[in-house]
């Protein structure tokens, strides 16, 4: 099953933490903007979000929508519409990625190591969003991939 949903805006990547000591023990506290888009991608996730959570493995999916530039040229910007540049500059996917695993722990899933597949695809849009897709992925037979193979087939 997958549920899927959309976060309007431009993706805030994961910031470094700022360290504090309370109590004698140093914790490790979210940049607020992280905190806050965090918090963002939550509210959005709950309108989508299962009953329960997943206890299996998960796939992440997510499609991150950049605006383009308003100072490039209008034939660059069609391009970028096009889909024939893509983004290359900061944030980095795995900033990306790894805000929004962090937000949908406790919302589709227990712990984000539960995602063994995780993709992040980068567009240039007119609408900056985020869009999300989580999909539980169903047990296999012992030894079988998704085709079928087995694991010697493939190899």
């Amino acid at each position: 099953m997958s549920y899927q949903f959309t976060v309007p805006g431009p993706a805030v990547p994961q910031g470094r933490p700022i360290f504090t000591m309370r109590g004698g023990r140093r914790w490790a506290i979210d940049p607020p903007r992280s905190r806050e888009y965090k918090a963002k991608v939550r509210a959005y996730a709950r309108q989508a979000s299962k009953p329960r959570l997943i206890e299996g493995a998960v796939r992440l999916l997510v499609l991150e929508y950049r605006p383009i530039p308003k100072s490039w040229s209008k034939r660059k910007q069609e391009a970028a519409r096009n889909q024939q540049i893509y983004p290359t500059i900061r944030p980095d996917f795995d900033n990306i990625i790894k805000a929004i695993a962090d937000a949908l722990t406790g919302v589709f899933w227990k712990d984000d190591r539960q995602i063994v597949d995780g993709h992040v695809r980068q567009f240039y849009s007119d609408n900056p969003r985020v869009v999300v897709e989580v999909e539980e992925i169903r047990p296999c037979s012992e030894g079988q991939g998704k085709t079928g193979e087995t694991d010697n087939e493939r190899a």
